[in-house]
């Protein structure tokens, strides 16, 4: 798996033709995986992981057709985190910009997709935002910087 890279375009929004049992407006996720630089780079990694096999000895190695997606992937993005609250949707520390005592901890906050397992980083990001909480917005109420 690779690292994706951030798209302006690719979002998360609500549809404004599906609802959901409530009569709300549901999710709709827009993102393409077939982008050039996307396939280049699964390409590269499949040739990598064929070439890795036949060193291991390997006679046959499958491979997916070019363009069609990649193996597996960890989902992540959705209310990024930055240092503006023009660009994203938390703090450092998972703090909405919007609402101050609301904290997201989890993968949703990376601003792109690691080619890589997260659980190690959430866990590191839900401690900062742990300690924060409990160290200074318990304190004081408010924007943490």
């Amino acid at each position: 798996q690779t690292e994706n890279l951030p798209y302006a375009d690719q979002t998360i929004d609500l549809d404004p033709n599906v609802r959901d049992q409530f009569g709300l407006p549901a999710p709709r996720l827009t993102y393409d995986w077939r982008r050039p630089n996307e396939v280049a780079r699964i390409d590269f990694l499949f040739g990598k992981l064929e070439e890795l096999g036949r060193a291991m000895g390997a006679t046959h190695v499958w491979r997916a057709p070019s363009g069609s997606g990649a193996p597996g992937a960890h989902h992540e993005g959705g209310t990024r985190m930055g240092t503006d609250p023009k660009t994203s949707v938390v703090n450092r520390y998972g703090q909405s910009w919007d609402i101050p005592n609301l904290f997201i901890v989890g993968s949703s906050t990376f601003p792109t997709m690691s080619g890589f397992n997260p659980t190690l980083t959430i866990q590191a990001l839900a401690y900062m935002s742990a300690d924060a909480i409990v160290n200074h917005y318990r304190n004081t109420p408010g924007p943490l910087a």
